[in-house]
């Protein structure tokens, strides 16, 4: 295997749809063993199903909760005993709006689903890396948390705020034999993304780069972001921690 992850085992959060998906899809085609997180038991009911493979189990989980992020766990050590790998996708845009109207409410959501996320993430996956003296991790940021967002601020704080965790948690790990590193995806083609733009299904991406600088003039898809995490969570990338990649098009230039 190219990035040498056959039979790792792997944790991807957010795992139902979009990013995560890909993600969980393309860890299992490089050998490792998953466990995929997400709220949406069905969706998760869905993707077992057209996987159909014995590499794979769900959870059903709120990331931002502690007690979440102990079942996900309890579940990929009763399937398959250890974890190396950790991709901490979750994440949710919120209500748009200008940032001094923001609601405390949304802010307080977006915060926990995608920062504190991650938090309780490393809590619970650092002390199995750390029996083993290795583990790479990836989180999912945002161009979005690098470039201004207008009506999209708390979310781009939230983004930026997993940038400055990251950075911090390199320095931490590395003596521990763990890498970290953040990908800033950008226009990516997912649910959310849709939900977000309001356009129709096909995409209007030519009103889309009207209002935007987008030197590569297409959407990416959720694919191409999961080649890059992948990338960042094998042993190609085995020199690589505390970084920030980018898989935006040129958006974030």
């Amino acid at each position: 295997m190219a990035y040498s992850l056959e039979n790792k085992v792997a944790i991807v959060t957010g795992a139902a749809s979009g990013i995560g998906e890909a993600s969980a899809r393309r860890l299992l085609r490089e050998g490792a063993k998953v466990c995929l997180v997400d709220t949406n038991h069905a969706a998760l009911d869905r993707l077992i199903e057209e996987i159909g493979c014995g590499n794979a189990v769900a959870a059903v989980a709120d990331v931002s909760t502690d007690n979440g992020a102990a079942s996900y766990l309890r579940a990929t050590l009763a399937a398959f005993g250890r974890v190396d790998l950790l991709h901490s996708n979750a994440g949710i845009v919120g209500e748009p709006g200008l940032i001094h109207e923001a609601t405390s409410a949304n802010f307080d959501r977006v915060f926990a689903v995608n920062v504190r996320s991650m938090v309780l993430a490393l809590g619970k996956v650092v002390p199995e890396m750390s029996k083993q003296g290795s583990g790479a991790i990836v989180v999912t940021a945002s161009v979005g948390g690098v470039r201004p967002s207008p009506s999209l601020g708390v979310y781009a704080a939230s983004k930026l705020a997993l940038v400055a965790l990251v950075k911090t948690a390199a320095l931490e790990l590395g003596p521990l034999g763990i890498r970290i590193n953040a990908i800033a995806p950008g226009l990516t083609d997912t649910p959310a993304f849709r939900a977000t733009s309001r356009v129709e299904s096909d995409l209007d991406q030519n009103a889309i780069f009207d209002k935007v600088v987008l030197p590569l003039r297409r959407i990416g898809s959720a694919d191409e972001v999961a080649g890059l995490s992948t990338w960042l969570l094998g042993s190609e990338a085995a020199y690589v921690t505390g970084g920030l990649y980018h898989v935006d098009g040129g958006l974030g230039v």
